[in-house]
């Protein structure tokens, strides 16, 4: 009797360009706000057996953002990645080789990167926003401004007169509204520090609405002497 061994030979396959996905975990502590997310592999290469690799969908890289803070940054981390098939199962990928895209070197991490910030909510001011006396025999009825509270990000250092002083910023110009007798809006542009990384916006819209001195009076409460 002569033993028998069976071998089971599986086709070996190659499937490229398999995109890296990032998935976010856990929130940043305190109030900060992080630059877009950088990773050191875009897409991975994966051979081994066809069985396992015609299933491979993504591969992912699990990350988690509450140890992000600006003292750390730029927050930079190798991460351990897994592969999943369409329905995010994970595969056995014990028996597949995973290479950064047209590269020939096995990976078993990837290194995922963010700057991070910190947050300041600055006001508007509103002191000074117009100029000028509308027409005679009318009067302004109300200021609106859009939006009244701006985010900025930056360094301590660039935020220190707004995060401990507690500035404003201030438009370029204001709305004249000499002998106006109607509603005037007009988009200010802001003076905005140049040395932040990040503000939500870079103008705010002013509405000024005039309307004749009597219905202006008349929401007051104020009497006229006839």
């Amino acid at each position: 009797y002569e033993p028998e061994v069976t071998l089971v030979v599986e086709e070996y396959s190659t499937l490229a360009n398999v995109p890296v996905e990032v998935h976010y975990t856990g929130e940043m502590a305190g109030d900060y706000f992080a630059s877009s997310l950088t990773r050191s592999v875009e897409a991975v290469d994966i051979s081994g057996p066809k069985s396992v690799v015609e299933k491979v969908a993504r591969c992912v890289v699990n990350y988690d953002q509450s140890t992000l803070s600006p003292e750390k940054s730029p927050n930079a981390v190798s991460l351990p990645f897994v592969l999943v098939d369409a329905q995010d199962n994970v595969l056995d990928q014990s028996n597949l080789t995973v290479t950064a895209r047209g590269q020939s070197t096995a990976i078993q991490r990837i290194t995922v990167s963010q700057d991070v910030y910190y947050l300041a909510r600055v006001d508007v001011d509103t002191d000074a926003l117009v100029k000028g006396e509308p027409a005679e025999g009318y009067a302004v009825s109300s200021i609106r401004v859009t939006p009244q509270t701006i985010t900025l990000a930056g360094s301590e250092v660039a935020l220190a007169s707004y995060l401990t002083e507690g500035d404003l910023l201030y438009p370029f110009e204001q709305v004249d509204i000499s002998g106006q007798s109607r509603t005037v809006s007009q988009l200010l542009y802001l003076n905005t520090p140049g040395n932040v990384e990040y503000i939500s916006n870079n103008a705010v819209q002013v509405v000024v609405s005039i309307l004749p001195e009597e219905f202006v009076n008349m929401a007051s409460g104020t009497e006229q002497n006839p």
